[in-house]
């Protein structure tokens, strides 16, 4: 089950939330500092508009990779974009600089 999309999206499958959302990624852009001047709506439809995803700094607590999507229909506007938040195992053994 997803986390939730809307109020009345919570007892509905993944599959169900879903259905009529698109994500169009070419390529991502990261960042080192992703204070909330990166999540605001109107950087998140640029990003979307431009096809990209965020990969957030190495080795920090919280989110690591955002990806904006529209739902409902394929027309980016502000009242229907969001984003898929992932959050990955980060291990401070190892870092960008390869061994």
């Amino acid at each position: 089950m997803p986390s939730k999309l809307r109020n009345d999206s919570e007892h509905k499958t993944f599959g169900e939330t879903f259905k009529n959302s698109y994500i169009y990624v070419t390529h991502f852009i990261k960042v080192y500092n992703y204070s909330e001047s990166v999540l605001t709506d109107g950087f998140i439809m640029a990003l979307a508009a431009r096809g990209a995803a965020i990969i957030c700094a190495d080795n920090q607590p919280g989110v690591d990779i955002i990806l904006p999507m529209v739902y409902k229909d394929k027309i980016l506007r502000r009242t229907n974009t969001t984003v898929i938040m992932i959050q990955s195992k980060n291990n401070s053994k190892f870092s960008t600089r390869p061994h």
